[in-house]
């Protein structure tokens, strides 16, 4: 089962960094998989499966999907926290003579350890507290942390104050269009419409510390009408997961 600890939660993230799963790949689909087996695992999910989904988010093409998976608060109510995360990265053309590592994040680290770096980041590995590898900080840890927390509170819903949505999509790094795929789709029959999805949280670390900061790469042009709560890596409605 999945634990809410730092040592399981480090063990999680290695193992979903050791899944290529590079954008526009059959990768994100293994990744898809994984995940979905992983929370299907859970007592919470056997005892409602209906509450686990994996979900299609292209025709055609790879046939790529998202995992939706909902826990419910005992106390009935709408609000609804969605804790969100991609599982796609970007290629390891930079790696270099690395590349063939980079899905190996303990290899990985301990050959950066063996280059020529700056000092900082000498001292940095020095800690043991730094782990490097491809999706390690974008955004498979993020991913490792919503899940672990989603299986912690399943056992616990009496001390939910909200109901929780966990959605893992593919293809954030290239073009977004899976979130939007799911966010369109019709919801009438499933547990997840007396849901009153507000509020998100998205779990990408940055180098600032506990300081968190929310943008987006690219450009978009559009005007959004929305009545939400905002909550990157922060409490909202009590749920505090970092």
């Amino acid at each position: 089962m999945l634990e809410y600890t730092p040592q399981a939660m480090l063990e999680l993230t290695k193992a979903l960094v050791s899944i290529p799963s590079v954008s526009h790949s059959e990768g994100e689909n293994s990744a898809a998989s994984a995940i979905y087996a992983l929370l299907a695992a859970e007592p919470y999910f056997q005892e409602h499966p209906d509450f686990l989904r994996s979900v299609s988010v292209e025709n055609g093409g790879l046939g790529r999907r998202a995992v939706l998976a909902f826990v419910q608060a005992a106390k009935p109510t709408a609000r609804t926290v969605i804790l969100n995360g991609h599982f796609d990265v970007v290629d390891t053309d930079v790696c270099g003579e690395l590349a063939e590592a980079a899905f190996d994040a303990d290899e990985y680290t301990r050959r950066i350890s063996e280059r020529d770096i700056p000092a900082e980041a000498r001292d940095d590995l020095a800690t043991g507290n730094w782990l490097f590898g491809r999706g390690v900080m974008d955004m498979k840890s993020g991913l490792a942390l919503h899940m672990a927390y989603l299986a912690h509170m399943a056992r616990q819903p009496e001390n939910l104050g909200v109901n929780l949505l966990f959605l893992a999509v593919p293809d954030e790094e290239p073009f977004p269009g899976s979130a939007r795929s799911v966010v369109s789709m019709d919801w009438t029959s499933s547990p997840h419409s007396r849901a009153s999805l507000r509020s998100g949280h998205r779990a990408q670390p940055t180098r600032h510390g506990r300081r968190r900061k929310q943008g987006r790469k690219g450009i978009a042009s559009f005007s959004p009408e929305l009545r939400a709560r905002s909550c990157r890596s922060f409490s909202v409605w009590g749920v505090k997961p970092m």
